[in-house]
């Protein structure tokens, strides 16, 4: 389509983000401060949409820049980040003083889904962190996810899941504790299925060496690495 041929707030939004995708961190945090109206649009712009830039800036870059220059916009730009950056900011601090400021500065909602995707330790440091009420609220909502994700699509024996307490009281009484190591489950540790869909396995490479009691078979998630 012809440029001239589109609204002006039109040619200024396409502007906008040919800047945005030509630009370095450096000059995409000059960007994100001096046009606020923009932001949602820049954060929101993939790295593929760099238009010729020979090293594409990913969000996170973005993000940790902000946050090296003690930026107050690195707060704006994180509630507008998708939650893939936002468990990546999560892996990118050692201290739970910068993991509690991102979490305090998403969205709510987003929480059963982080407790999702990260592993297992930053999982378990999130839940023992969150108040009394926020703990239940949110784990009510993760365990809700994923009995709905269990009853719908078992193929997913594969796959990681969470214990909760309200998960892993409906599963059978076989699968509420590790095969390989007899023991319950703690809220926040990571579990995984076995063929058989009956037993469950901890993460821990010693756990995970085990085998099934009831088809002979290892788990089918194995980690490479891991807590022996």
């Amino acid at each position: 389509m012809d440029f001239k041929l589109l609204a002006s707030d039109q040619q200024e939004m396409v502007q906008h983000a040919f800047e945005w995708g030509c630009s370095s961190v450096e000059r995409r945090a000059r960007l994100f401060e001096k046009n606020e109206h923009y932001c949602q649009m820049y954060m929101s712009l993939s790295e593929q949409s760099s238009f010729g830039n020979p090293r594409p800036v990913h969000p996170s870059e973005l993000l940790k820049h902000l946050k090296s220059t003690n930026n107050p916009l690195y707060l704006t730009a994180l509630k507008m980040a998708d939650i893939r950056v936002i468990v990546g900011q999560l892996y990118s601090f050692m201290h739970w003083k910068d993991r509690r400021v991102v979490l305090e500065t998403v969205e709510r909602h987003l929480i059963p889904s982080i407790l999702e995707m990260v592993d297992e330790p930053i999982c378990k440091q999130i839940i023992s962190h969150l108040s009394s009420k926020a703990r239940a609220k949110h784990l009510k909502a993760l365990s809700d996810v994923q009995l709905a994700e269990w009853e719908k699509a078992p193929e997913k024996i594969g796959g990681l899941w969470v214990a909760t307490d309200d998960f892993v009281s409906e599963l059978g009484d076989p699968a509420q504790k590790c095969e390989g190591c007899s023991k319950r489950y703690e809220e926040g540790e990571k579990l995984s299925f076995t063929y058989c869909t009956k037993h469950t396995f901890h993460l821990r490479t010693s756990c995970q060496s085990k085998e099934c009691s009831c088809v002979n078979r290892r788990p089918l998630f194995r980690p490479l690495f891991g807590p022996r």
